[in-house]
């Protein structure tokens, strides 16, 4: 991925570990749509977990959880 894509996803994973959950649950939805879009592996990425927890509201043992799930 590029800079732009690098620089969008550390945003968003900033905003997660701020409490900003729904901010950060958009941008990763898009930044994983983009990966998509590129052919790229999404389960498994770095994108897909602090999605996971965005949407978790900041539970990363219950994102890790589902996480691992996916990538069965």
């Amino acid at each position: 991925m590029d800079n732009r894509y690098e620089g969008e996803l550390n945003k968003a994973i900033s905003d997660c570990k701020a409490g900003r959950y729904s901010e950060a649950e958009r941008a990763l939805e898009q930044l994983l749509n983009m990966m998509k879009q590129l052919g790229a592996p999404v389960n498994n990425s770095t994108t897909m977990f602090w999605y996971l927890v965005a949407r978790h509201k900041g539970d990363e043992n219950g994102a890790r959880r589902e996480f691992v799930l996916l990538d069965d």
